[in-house]
This record gives structure tokens, sequence and C-alpha cells, in this order.
């Protein structure tokens, strides 16, 4: 069993992003999402598990953090504000196709168009969701990544 990391709790401003200062002892995952409850829950244990999080507000946020730094997965809700879920993926597939993607969304079911063409290396998931599914869902797409 791995040792338990503390996790620090995740703030920010409109338009910011917040990293997370939690030990790089694991892959770096990028959590977009504009409920903060949520974000801070999910960021909270992911951190727990032994991984990196650098949290985004908002899809544009998002978009300016995989632009600066390398992630070896992203966590996207779907519906927020400046940029949604759907268009940040596809935004970052036509940059960044290597990199796993999880969107969780309150619609369901969800459709991917044929034509968006971002399989597979995005899975989605329903709200609500249970922290074990998501951290399960993380570790396939990390092993399928590197498989």
């Amino acid at each position: 069993m791995p040792p338990v990391k503390t996790a620090l709790p995740v703030f920010s401003s409109p338009g910011k992003v917040s990293h997370q200062n939690s030990p790089k002892s694991g892959p770096r995952i990028l959590l977009v999402d504009d409920d903060e409850v949520l974000r801070e829950l999910v960021a909270e244990a992911l951190i727990m598990n032994g991984y990196e999080v650098v949290c985004a507000e908002d899809g544009q946020a998002g978009w300016d953090s995989l632009s600066q730094l390398e992630f070896d997965l992203m966590i996207t809700d779907h519906n927020m504000p400046r940029l949604n879920g759907l268009d940040l993926i596809r935004k970052m597939k036509c940059g960044l196709p290597q990199v796993p993607t999880i969107m969780i969304t309150g619609y369901v079911p969800y459709r991917f168009e044929a034509s968006d063409n971002i399989l597979p290396f995005c899975d989605v998931m329903a709200k609500p969701f249970s922290l074990q599914e998501l951290l399960q869902k993380v570790d396939n797409s990390l092993k399928l990544a590197q498989a």
C-alpha cells in the first residue's frame, strides 16, 4: 500500500490556473472544471493517489496550461464558460494527440460525432460518479496510453 499523501486544497481565482504543490511522484494530470467544489474533491483524490495535479477553472485556462506544460492525462468537464470541454479536446488533439482525456459530463448518453475522430484516447464519464470510478478510469487511460 503506497504511503498516504496530504492533499493541499485547490484555490484558484477567475481566469487563473492553480498548481498543486504535490510531489512529482506520478503522472501530471490537468483537471479542467468550472465547479470549484468538484475540482477540489477530484484534485485531492488524485493527489492522495500519487498524481501531480494542475487545475484550471474553464476551458480557456485549460488550453493555456496545455500550451505551457506537459501532461500525461487531461480530465475535463463538458459544459464550461469560455471554451467547452469538447472544443478544448478538439483543440488539444490538433497539437497534442498523444494526451489521453477523460471528459466528465452530465449529458448522458453523450456521443462524439464520428467526424470528431478523437477516440481512442478519449473516454466519457457520466456525472455523478464516484471517486473510485474516476481513479479507475485514470489508471486505465494512463495504462492504455503507455501500451
